[in-house]
């Protein structure tokens, strides 16, 4: 039998109300067997309906040329794989030439969005994702979101909040404070 996620809100990344000005939530599973996800709750049209968006928060890893050795890794970098099995073809969006597009477009240097995006951390890994789905759009990484009414949608952005409270208590480790 397979395990279930149980998803927990543990961030916000998105405007400081978002319910009004667009939700970015980061989730983790608190099991540690699914990826931590990114959801965007959008508003879309004057009926107060809102998008939510899912972006799985996938594991990348740097694609390298072993070729190029000089005193620092990134001048290596050539890409970003998703694909733990071929990890030498390049995501859809991992390109270099692609990934300077973003960047440029957000503000960042290359290699910082790239950090970002290879992070550990679920909070900068969904920064990094965010600028992607900013750039591409959305439906590049959930073809199918889901609408909320009104009200649904200011339930989930406040039950959402409660959570990141609550995780913000969490335990980090055996002997943190």
């Amino acid at each position: 039998m397979t395990e279930q996620p149980s998803f927990w809100c543990v961030a916000s990344i998105g405007d400081a109300d978002p319910y009004e000005h667009g939700g970015a939530f980061v989730l983790v599973d608190r099991r540690g067997v699914y990826a931590p996800e990114l959801i965007l709750i959008e508003s879309f049209d004057n009926s107060g309906e809102r998008r939510v968006s899912n972006v799985t928060l996938d594991c990348l890893t740097v694609i390298k040329d072993r070729s190029i050795e000089t005193g620092r890794p990134e001048d290596s970098w050539i890409g970003l794989s998703d694909n733990k099995y071929h990890a030498d073809i390049t995501t859809w969006f991992g390109d270099l030439a692609s990934l300077q597009k973003v960047a440029d477009c957000v503000g960042e240097d290359l290699f910082s969005l790239m950090r970002l995006l290879l992070s550990s951390d679920p909070i900068e890994r969904a920064i990094g994702f965010r600028h992607l789905s900013d750039y591409h759009g959305t439906v590049n990484f959930d073809q199918y979101p889901e609408t909320l009414t009104e009200e649904k949608a200011r339930l989930t952005c406040d039950r959402f909040l409660k959570q990141i409270e609550v995780s913000e208590s969490w335990q980090d480790g055996y002997f943190s404070d």
